[in-house]
């Protein structure tokens, strides 16, 4: 993947009046949740659509990236998948831009393609989330931590729990950091979709 693929993006989504970027990550610890994924997605969706916002998953037929990609074909959302080369042959159909992030040492493995995707969204819903989602949680803080200290805008954080598991999103919403760095967090918990992507909403700005 070379830097001028992400940059020509950006530049294409501006020209048709695209003003944020909005990632969607997460999982969910067994099938015995994946309604309740699927319906954090749509909650999550009632309150993005007709929104000038693009979609980033992580362009792979799994879990809540799949809920994710369905529901912004069907809208009309401009859809972005950012995959490690490991992923390619699991590539969803009907992304706008698949962008996929080869290994800079050895053989391609599941999360090569954390960096990239954690340096693209304006903001990021964690719906439950596993190991995958953990490394984009570390990438997404110290990102934060610099921007912060630069007084920059951070990359939005809205992780939605699901209650008596330990997930990446129940984590992230306790994570030890100093006040400053969880400006990038809601101050309260989130169990719902809707709640999480009103508050990206509110952070960027973002106005029917």
């Amino acid at each position: 993947m070379h830097p001028q693929t992400v940059e020509d993006m950006r530049r294409q989504l501006k020209r048709n009046g695209i003003k944020k970027i909005i990632a969607i990550s997460g999982s969910v610890p067994s099938s015995d949740y994946e309604s309740w994924a699927e319906r954090q997605v749509a909650e999550s969706f009632e309150v993005l659509q007709d929104l000038p916002i693009a979609i980033q998953t992580g362009g792979t037929e799994f879990d809540i990236q799949k809920y994710a990609a369905e529901r912004a074909r069907k809208l009309g959302m401009p859809l972005i998948g950012v995959f490690p080369q490991k992923g390619n042959k699991y590539r969803m159909k009907g992304l706008d831009f698949a962008i996929q992030v080869d290994p800079r040492l050895d053989e391609s493995q599941w999360g090569d393609d954390s960096e990239v995707f954690t340096k693209i969204p304006n903001g990021v819903e964690m719906i439950a989330g596993g190991v995958g989602t953990l490394i984009e949680l570390g990438h997404f803080m110290a990102i934060n931590k610099d921007r912060i200290k630069k007084r920059k805008r951070p990359i939005y954080i809205a992780p939605v729990m699901l209650a008596e598991e330990v997930t990446t999103a129940n984590y992230a919403s306790n994570f030890p950091t100093e006040a400053r760095f969880r400006r990038s967090f809601p101050d309260y918990a989130i169990y719902s979709g809707a709640i999480a992507a009103d508050f990206l909403v509110r952070k960027l700005r973002l106005k029917k």
